[in-house]
């Protein structure tokens, strides 16, 4: 999920409803009101960063199955020429480059759905933070103090965020091209 430039400090303060301060620093942050058309917008672009790493999941896992339906024939298939290809070493390690890859890829994008839902999390909580704006106590930093935290946080998993899709992607054309290259030498 990359962070757009619109996602200041002061942007953010913008993107809440005014004029709350007193009654609202009695709510709780889940009755704190935020702009509904701004968070619908984080939403929906989240949403589409989701299915993006739900693509790669998804060719990962099926190219996973291919190595997996490959490795079966070469490897248990009885005596004759495909049981003389599985003794091959370089036929049982590229498969095994591959999958690594394609493992890696699957796992990264697995682990990006967690961090973007845990960034957008940290967003909605500093946006009803910035939105109740409760002064600072004895016991407690003000609202404002604790809304950049979550924004700092929120900056660190967009940034996590962006280098997993990019690992996803990137391991994922390794391990297909590793598969592609050992299929390759199979049939040569």
């Amino acid at each position: 999920m990359e962070k757009s430039e619109g996602s200041s400090a002061e942007q953010d303060k913008k993107n809440v409803p005014s004029g709350h301060s007193g009654e609202a620093a009695k709510l709780s942050l889940g009755q704190v009101a935020v702009n509904r058309e701004v968070f619908d917008l984080d939403l929906k672009i989240n949403s589409g960063y989701q299915s993006y790493s739900k693509e790669l999941l998804r060719l990962s896992l099926l190219a996973i199955a291919g190595i997996s339906t490959v490795w079966l024939k070469l490897y248990l298939e009885g005596p004759g020429q495909n049981h003389i290809l599985a003794n091959h070493n370089c036929i049982g390690i590229g498969l095994l480059v591959a999958l690594l890859f394609l493992a890696v890829s699957a796992a990264s994008s697995v682990y990006y759905r967690y961090s973007a839902a845990d960034s957008l999390a940290y967003h909605l909580t500093a946006m009803r933070r910035l939105a109740r704006n409760r002064p600072s106590s004895n016991k407690s930093p003000s609202d404002v103090e604790l809304a950049e935290r979550n924004r700092k946080h929120r900056d660190i998993l967009f940034l996590r965020c962006d280098r997993l899709l990019k690992v996803a992607m990137v391991t994922l054309l390794l391990g297909v091209g590793a598969f592609i290259l050992t299929l390759w030498i199979v049939t040569a």
